[in-house]
């Protein structure tokens, strides 16, 4: 078993995990380009510098992976 799938989530909601450099040059593309592309779609942007949840940004970027949809 690959170390990923440990991580996967059978529950898939409508949240997109976009995964992206931490740093302020990318801030206008995440607020002009993705988030309003992801909201037009009824869907809810995330970004885990910006809204942590867990005491590691690392556990949250997994669970962001694992909560992606298997397309292959």
């Amino acid at each position: 078993m690959l170390y990923i799938e440990s991580f996967r989530q059978l529950v898939e909601g409508d949240e997109v995990f976009v995964a992206m450099p931490f740093s302020r040059t990318f801030e206008p593309v995440w607020k002009e380009i993705y988030k309003p592309a992801i909201r037009e779609v009824s869907l809810k942007p995330f970004r885990v510098d910006i809204r942590k949840v867990s005491d590691s940004i690392m556990t949250d970027i997994l669970g962001g992976i694992g909560r992606a949809p298997d397309t292959g």
